[in-house]
């Protein structure tokens, strides 16, 4: 029980807001002995599923994990717990895998949508980031019953980052005015003298915004072009290392490069605390980001599925 409360603790002290020293404090302790207690507990069955938690705990809180992702976790680890009730078990399992199926086939949908017109091919020199945007879609709303919302999402995610290969690694200066210009005009007039593969992208762009605007002022009678038609206008941040910047301005090794990027990830997560605490679908774009770069690729099964057996 003492080793429960320690790891709450170490939970808890991830919802720090900037200046509480004391979490701080109970952060830099809890950590500590976790970590040791891991060195000396015995590999008995006992204890398999507290070490599996604190394990996991230490490698990224549950207050910074995606809620599918957790679930997933949760439940394959629960089979390792004395006591478990394998009702509640067998129950948890069929709702996951009911939520599962429904995402499945909104990926087959955004997948189609984006290889069937021949998107994928004409932007060949476009980074494939399909299941990254379907991650990001689905932490910000992973219920069902929001299918057409994550598309919507899905479809956003894509057009970012195509326009932000095109301004960034393809696009001639030239080209770049050109499409800028059209976009900010929104006239399909303009398409005419942008390049091939830019009538393509503006096209797709184009009917996609506007067939997702109609549907939403049908809905909820607010025209959203002017936001949606804006989206290549996003900060369009160079994709150099973060780490390798730091090691080289200032002289030192990786592990150090490590150690200072993770004080900023987590002073950046104080703000977010402070900032996010009562607007739950923006500390869910923060999990996607943290998860995706952490440890998404070791979830995956090898067809690529998260089901439940």
């Amino acid at each position: 029980e003492d080793l429960k409360d320690i790891l709450s603790l170490y939970e808890a002290s991830h919802l720090a807001y900037e200046g509480e020293d004391i979490l701080d404090k109970a952060k830099t302790h809890t950590t500590k002995y976790l970590k040791n207690i891991l060195l000396e507990m015995d590999s008995s069955d006992n204890y398999e599923f507290m070490k599996e938690l604190i394990r996991h705990s230490l490698e990224i809180p549950l207050h910074r994990r995606m809620v599918m992702l957790e679930a997933r976790w949760y439940i394959e680890s629960c089979k390792k717990k004395e006591g478990t009730n394998m009702t509640l078990l067998e129950l948890a399992k069929l709702e996951f895998n009911i939520a599962q199926s429904v995402l499945q086939q909104d990926l087959k949908s955004v997948s189609w949508w984006w290889n069937n017109p021949g998107l994928a091919k004409e932007l060949s020199f476009s980074r494939d980031r399909l299941v990254e945007c379907f991650f990001v879609a689905v932490s910000l709303m992973y219920e069902p019953q929001f299918s057409s919302y994550r598309q919507g999402l899905r479809k956003v995610a894509l057009f970012i980052t195509t326009i932000d290969d095109i301004y960034d690694i393809y696009g001639t200066m030239s080209e770049l005015e050109l499409f800028t210009d059209a976009v900010e005009r929104w006239d399909i007039d303009v398409v005419q003298s942008l390049p091939n593969y830019m009538k393509i992208c503006f096209l797709a762009l184009y009917n996609t915004i506007n067939e997702m605007a109609y549907g939403f002022l049908r809905k909820h009678g607010y025209n959203i072009i002017p936001n949606l038609a804006k989206l290549e206008e996003i900060a369009r941040g160079g994709t150099v290392n973060s780490i390798s910047c730091y090691m080289n301005d200032n002289g030192v090794n990786e592990e150090q490069a490590r150690q200072h990027i993770k004080v900023l990830i987590d002073g950046a997560w104080k703000k977010m605390n402070q900032e996010l605490f009562f607007y739950h679908k923006g500390y869910n774009w923060f999990k996607c980001v943290h998860e995706i770069f952490s440890t998404i690729n070791d979830q995956f099964s090898k067809d690529g599925s998260l089901h439940l057996s």
